[in-house]
C-alpha cells in the first residue's frame, strides 16, 4: 500500500511527460504524412475522413504513449525501491449471469 502511495507523485511526473512527448510524436508524424498540421473537428476544408482521422491516430498515440511511460515507470520505481507499485495479476473477469428466458 505504501508502494502505491510513494508512487502517485512519480507516476504524475511521468504522465506529464507523456502527454508532451506524445503530442509531439503526433504532430511530427502527421506532418510529415500529410504535408499539413492535422485538422480540427471545425476546419472548414478538412473531409470527415481527415478529422475522424486525425483523432484516431492522435488517440492512439496517447495512449500507447502512456502505457510504454507507466510500464517504464514501474519497472524504474521497483529497480530503485524493490517494490512493485499496482496490481500483480489483472483483477479476474466477471462472471455473465445467465438471464432466464
Amino acid at each position: 500500500m505504501l508502494a502505491k502511495l510513494l508512487y502517485k507523485p512519480f507516476a504524475i511526473v511521468l504522465g506529464i511527460g507523456a502527454a508532451r512527448v506524445a503530442g509531439k510524436a503526433f504532430e511530427t508524424t502527421y506532418e510529415r504524412s500529410q504535408g499539413t498540421g492535422p485538422p480540427k473537428a471545425t476546419t472548414e476544408n478538412a473531409t470527415w475522413g481527415q478529422v475522424l482521422g486525425s483523432a484516431a491516430l492522435r488517440a492512439t498515440t496517447f495512449a500507447v504513449t502512456a502505457a510504454a511511460v507507466d510500464r517504464f515507470g514501474a519497472k524504474a520505481f521497483r529497480h530503485v525501491t524493490g517494490f512493485w507499485p499496482g496490481d500483480k495479476q489483472p483483477p479476474p473477469a466477471k462472471r455473465l449471469e445467465a438471464r432466464a428466458p
